[in-house]
């Protein structure tokens, strides 16, 4: 089983691989002439929510991942008050 710290390492890989990704998209979209601007800022804007969208939920799972870390490694006397 990972680690937290290697678990955090992951997901921050994941949200950098979706950004390529979205980026790659965006600029096929912008490569591809035979789109109007319409349909091209309509990609762009798809693209960018979904992105938005596993951003957000990396960022809740990296929160969860070290709140946990917080309330475990510290020391019981602490923990307790």
């Amino acid at each position: 089983m990972k680690s937290r710290q290697e678990l955090i390492k992951d997901i921050e890989k994941y949200r950098k691989a979706q950004y390529l990704i979205y980026l790659d998209i965006v600029q096929r979209a912008w490569a591809d002439r035979s789109l109007t601007t319409d349909e091209q800022d309509r990609i762009k804007h798809e693209a960018y929510a979904e992105y938005k969208r596993i951003e957000k939920d990396t960022e809740e799972a990296e929160e969860l991942l070290m709140r946990e870390e917080f309330e475990t490694d510290r020391p019981l006397s602490v923990q307790i008050m």
